[in-house]
């Protein structure tokens, strides 16, 4: 028997090849089915369900400006929403515990004068973030959101001054106003006060509609949505200039009406979910002012050359911090 040692070492090698080759090719095969396969799917995007509650004396503008809102609310967010106008008094307080017992993930509070309640209450439902519409109260999952109306007041002040030939102009802030007519008053005043004429009156609507007919009045400020009717038409019918607030980014201007102060209660409501959706709602104030793109003065396109120079000198004023008019007061 001759034992050939090299062919035996060339067949070693030859099997130790072929099975370091067939490792090879299923290593390449696993690896490649690894690249080859398709990545998980990202997470769902969590649920979210927003409650607005909305004063049902709220005029029609604003009504439109909340459904405009949560519209884009269900758009962008694919969230569930639910508009509900309610009465005053105790109709309110149920409304807000009904709303908290349902658990959803945002609660609107588009209530005037009602933050106090609202923080109370919102401490049974700590799932739910609740948000008064306008407010100062916060708490942990309490916010508010506070529309600083001084430089937007400042700049009505000066077109009212302007376009009334420096006559006495009144501030009209009706009953559950205060939070927004105070800032556009006291805008108002500083911008009065620096042009060194006229005066600036605080009066009720029924009073500002007895001084136009009286002609004791050149100009009227209505610090609240939705003007009563008997005011544009004593102005229009006194020839003096009118400035009214809007919730709506592009609101009407009717005959008379020298230009509005909006409010963008549509970008209030979409901010204030998309943070909620991103779980970065925190119990604080969140303001909003002149320059923020959600609080404006705007001219009408009727208004006088001159009253619109004015206006934009005041803007620049304002924004550069030359006319020192924006202080949250706290």
């Amino acid at each position: 028997m001759v034992f050939r040692s090299g062919g035996t070492m060339r067949s070693l090698r030859a099997r130790l090849c072929t099975g370091a080759l067939a490792g090879f090719l299923v290593l390449l095969v696993e690896v490649g089915g690894v690249a080859c396969r398709k990545p998980p799917p990202p997470p769902a995007r969590p649920a979210l369900s927003v409650v607005a509650l909305l004063d049902g004396r709220a005029p029609a503008s604003m009504v439109r400006a909340v459904e405009e809102g949560l519209a884009t609310v269900r758009r962008e967010l694919d969230a569930a929403t639910d508009l509900r106008t309610v009465d005053v008094g105790e109709a309110r307080l149920r409304s807000l515990r009904e709303a908290g017992r349902e658990g959803p993930e945002l609660v609107l509070c588009f209530f005037p004068d009602f933050d106090h309640v609202v923080f109370e209450e919102a401490t049974a439902y700590p799932e739910t973030f609740f948000v008064s519409i306008p407010g100062r109260m916060r708490g942990p999952n309490v916010g508010s959101v506070l529309f600083e109306l001084r430089g937007a007041g400042y700049l009505a002040g000066v077109a009212l001054r302007k376009a009334s030939g420096g006559g006495t102009v009144a501030v009209v802030i009706p009953a559950g106003g205060e939070n927004l007519g105070e800032g556009l008053l006291e805008g108002a005043h500083v911008a009065i006060e620096a042009g060194g004429t006229g005066v600036v009156l605080t009066l009720s609507a029924s009073q500002a509609v007895r001084s136009l007919e009286e002609g004791s009045v050149a100009g009227v400020l209505y610090g609240g949505m939705g003007p009563p009717p008997g005011l544009p038409a004593a102005c229009s019918a006194a020839d003096a200039p009118l400035v009214v607030l809007s919730p709506e980014v592009a609101p009407t201007m009717g005959d008379g009406l020298l230009g509005v102060v909006v409010v963008d209660l549509p970008a209030v409501v979409l901010y204030l979910a998309q943070e909620a959706w991103a779980g970065t709602l925190e119990g604080d104030l969140v303001s909003f002012a002149l320059g923020s793109a959600v609080v404006d003065f705007r001219l009408a396109e009727a208004a006088a050359p001159e009253v619109a120079a004015a206006v934009g000198t005041a803007r620049r004023e304002v924004l550069s911090g030359l006319a020192e008019v924006e202080s949250l007061g706290m």
